[in-house]
């Protein structure tokens, strides 16, 4: 089964329902982080998680859930790298998740954030960046083109990499909505999609406080 089959139009929540004589008392049940994102118009994203395997049964969890809009948007080669092969969607997925719930509120005192990939080696590559300033410059996932955020605008992706320490652009995408409540924690949409860079050789690890 290809990764491609299990984007599915988005369902939104869960209901269930109890008979009682003619009349059916429907019980709003709370949805977690991943169908959470998908009622937001993450289908892709949700469905990314589920096809990678990973595990969000127990804890409390951030999701920065990237829009359907900022996979289609990807590099051919770069979504096609993604087919077939969850062990790599799970890394670029557990990217996009951070443990513990992290309100809106919170992001500003958060220039860096420690992601699910952190246990698995350690460092500034395994997190993710947030451009907190008017004027901090990002670019999306595959794309050579510097932005700039506007006043209120938070980005969010993989720091600028330098064996200098030097500032550069974060690369992933734009928080576009926030404070998505989930029964296991929030979900903050995302434009862009993140990928977690590979340590550059001789980095000293040093980064801008965005």
């Amino acid at each position: 089964m290809s990764l491609s089959s299990t984007f599915v139009k988005p369902v939104v929540g869960r209901r269930s329902g109890l008979r009682t004589g003619s009349r059916v008392s429907v019980t709003p049940q709370a949805a977690t982080v991943v169908e959470t994102a998908k009622a937001a118009g993450c289908g892709m994203a949700a469905s990314a998680i589920k096809y990678s395997g990973l595990d969000l049964s127990s804890g409390n969890y951030t999701f920065f859930a990237p829009t359907d809009e900022a996979f289609k948007a990807l590099p051919a080669d770069v979504f096609e790298s993604l087919h077939g092969n969850p062990e790599l969607l799970a890394e670029v997925m557990s990217f996009h998740l951070c443990k513990g719930k992290t309100p809106g509120r919170f992001l500003e005192n958060s220039p860096m954030m420690a992601t699910l990939l952190t246990g698995e080696g350690g460092g500034r590559d395994t997190k993710l960046a947030l451009g907190l300033r008017a004027g901090t410059q990002y670019m999306y996932t595959g794309s050579s083109d510097e932005k700039e955020t506007a006043k209120g605008e938070i980005c969010i992706g993989a720091p600028f990499q330098s064996t200098q320490g030097l500032p550069g652009p974060i690369e992933g995408g734009v928080i576009t909505q926030t404070d998505l409540e989930a029964d296991n924690g929030v979900v903050h949409v995302v434009d862009g999609v993140m990928i977690p860079k590979e340590p550059l050789p001789g980095d000293n690890g040093k980064t801008e406080q965005y």
